[in-house]
């Protein structure tokens, strides 16, 4: 409804939203957006009492924020998600959360959130993108370059990525407010990506629309 604010923050967000009409960017101009989408899963998907939202809630707002990005101006969005490509840098990061939310006693995703993701933003007339081919930062990186789109991420490892000219344009965090889209950068002294640097892959990773196990 109106006034009403939906938020992720990844780290620290930029305080003002950026103005993304202005036609002098060439990556604004195009309004194309990627999505990271696994990263957000709690602005979606939020718990209630200790437990996961239904998926009908969930689709209320995936929903609501394609229809707030397409009233910012954003003409096409698409999310990426990952599938079964895992190399051994993911593997150990995915090792490594799961003994954290075990040391925590969490869960901080739903089972089979990755399908979950991909039929909600498919029912909301959005393009899904499963990487097979490619670790899913390699694929989303890849497609945005070569497609003029910019990226919603909250991973930092967006800014390993070289042989892009120019550089991409990376949004970290989101909100909603009034029924339209705001966008937030990471500031630039948070910008350092903590893993080694990485070219882009040219062409682009093959995608599939659905998951292999579809």
């Amino acid at each position: 409804g109106r006034g009403r604010v939906m938020e992720v923050v990844s780290g620290t967000a930029a305080t003002q939203p950026l103005p993304l009409t202005v036609e002098t960017n060439p990556v604004v101009r195009r309004r194309r957006l990627f999505v990271d989408i696994l990263n957000y899963s709690r602005s979606f998907f939020t718990p209630r009492s200790n437990k996961w939202c239904p998926p009908l809630v969930a689709f209320a707002s995936v929903e609501r924020f394609v229809a707030a990005a397409k009233r910012a101006g954003w003409q096409e969005i698409a999310v990426f998600i990952d599938d079964q490509n895992k190399t051994d840098e993911t593997n150990k990061k995915w090792i490594q959360r799961r003994e954290q939310e075990v040391a925590k006693n969490e869960r901080r995703m739903p089972q089979a959130m990755n399908r979950l993701f991909g039929d909600l933003f498919r029912k909301a007339g959005c393009a899904v993108h499963y990487s097979r081919e490619a670790d899913n930062d390699d694929s989303i990186v890849a497609h945005a370059f070569a497609q003029s789109a910019a990226v919603l991420s909250a991973d930092r490892d967006m800014y390993r990525y070289t042989g892009i000219t120019p550089p991409l344009t990376v949004f970290e965090s989101f909100r909603i407010d009034k029924g339209f889209l705001y966008l937030y950068e990471r500031p630039l002294a948070q910008r350092k990506a903590k893993s080694t640097p990485r070219q882009v892959i040219v062409p682009p990773p093959a995608m599939s629309s659905h998951m292999h196990t579809e």
